[in-house]
C-alpha cells in the first residue's frame, strides 16, 4: 500500500511540473507576438490652415508638430483630383527640408468657365505616412469673383409713334478671379408704351424671354462682351418731366455726421418715393 501511494504522489508532480510548463511556454510565446509588438505609430498633432485667394489655395502651418516633404496631399476642386507631396508645393523658406510654423503651400488652379456651377469647394485630404495619421482635411469654400457691367442703347432716343425701335443690350466681364463671368443672366422688362417684335442674341449667348423679362447670357469673356438686340414698336409718346437733383458742399466741417446722415437719408427716399 505504500509503494502505490508513493507511485501517485510522483505521478501528481511530474503533471503538476508539465502544466507549469506549458503554462510558461503559452505565456512566453504571447508575450513574443503581442507584448513585444510597438503597437500602433503616434499620430501627428499639427494645424494646418487653408484659404483660396484669386485662383490660389494657401495652407499655412500654424503650429505643431513639423511635417516631411513627402508627405501627400490629395485635392480635389470641381471634381478633379490633384494628388502630389508638400514639397512640390511648399516655401521652404529655412531650406531644412520639412514645413515648419508660418510656412505655406501654395497650389495654384485654373477656373473652368463651362464649370463655374461645380466651383464651390476646395477638399483636401494629407497624409502623413510616418505616423499613418490624417493631418489636414477640407472642404475649403471658393468665393470666385468677377466685375460685370452693364449698358442699354437705342437707335433712336426720340421716337415717334409707330416706329421701331432696337434696344441694344451689352454685358461686359472686366475679370478678376476669373477670367470671365459665368451663368449671367439679365432682367430687362419692356416699358407698356413699347410692343415687344423679336430678339436675338450674340452668337453663344442664350435668348430672351419676354414674358419673364429675362435674358440668360451664359459666360461672359473677358475681352467677348455678350449682346442682346430687342426690337418694339412705339405704341404711344410718353412726355416726362425731367428732375435733376443735386447737393453741393463747401468741404468744411460744419455738417455734422447726424445732419449729414439726416439729409442723405431723406434725398434717397424723396428719389425712391414714385409719388414724389
Amino acid at each position: 500500500m505504500k509503494i502505490g501511494n508513493s507511485n501517485r504522489a510522483v505521478a501528481e508532480i511530474v503533471g503538476t511540473m508539465l502544466l507549469l510548463t506549458i503554462a510558461v511556454l503559452a505565456i512566453s510565446v504571447i508575450y513574443f507576438y503581442v507584448l513585444s509588438e510597438d503597437g500602433p505609430n503616434p499620430e501627428t498633432y499639427v494645424k494646418i490652415t487653408g484659404e483660396v485667394i484669386g485662383s490660389n489655395v494657401i495652407f499655412e502651418h500654424q503650429g505643431g508638430e513639423s511635417l516631411e516633404l513627402d508627405t501627400k496631399i490629395s485635392i480635389t476642386i470641381a471634381g478633379i483630383e490633384y494628388n502630389g507631396i508638400v514639397s512640390n508645393w511648399l516655401n521652404d523658406k529655412n531650406n531644412n527640408e520639412e514645413w515648419n510654423l508660418g510656412e505655406r503651400m501654395t497650389f495654384p488652379f485654373e477656373y473652368n468657365l463651362s464649370r463655374l456651377g461645380q466651383y464651390r469647394d476646395v477638399d483636401v485630404v494629407a497624409v502623413d505616412e510616418e505616423s499613418n495619421s490624417i493631418v489636414l482635411t477640407g472642404p475649403i469654400e471658393l468665393n470666385p469673383v468677377s466685375d460685370v457691367g452693364m449698358t442699354i442703347t437705342v437707335d433712336n432716343p426720340n421716337p415717334n409713334v409707330g416706329d421701331i425701335l432696337r434696344i441694344t443690350i451689352t454685358v461686359t466681364s472686366y475679370g478678376g478671379d476669373v477670367n470671365g463671368s459665368g451663368n449671367v443672366s439679365v432682367r430687362c422688362i419692356l416699358p407698356e408704351e413699347l410692343f415687344y417684335i423679336n430678339s436675338y442674341s450674340s452668337s453663344g449667348h442664350g435668348p430672351y424671354n419676354n414674358e419673364t423679362g429675362i435674358w440668360s447670357t451664359g459666360d461672359v469673356l473677358v475681352g467677348d462682351p455678350a449682346h442682346l438686340y430687342i426690337n418694339a414698336t412705339v405704341l404711344e409718346a410718353v412726355v416726362k418731366d425731367i428732375i435733376q437733383l443735386g447737393v453741393i458742399l463747401d468741404g468744411s466741417t460744419s455738417i455734422s455726421s447726424a445732419d449729414w446722415n439726416l439729409m442723405k437719408d431723406g434725398l434717397s427716399e424723396a428719389i425712391g418715393n414714385e409719388d414724389i
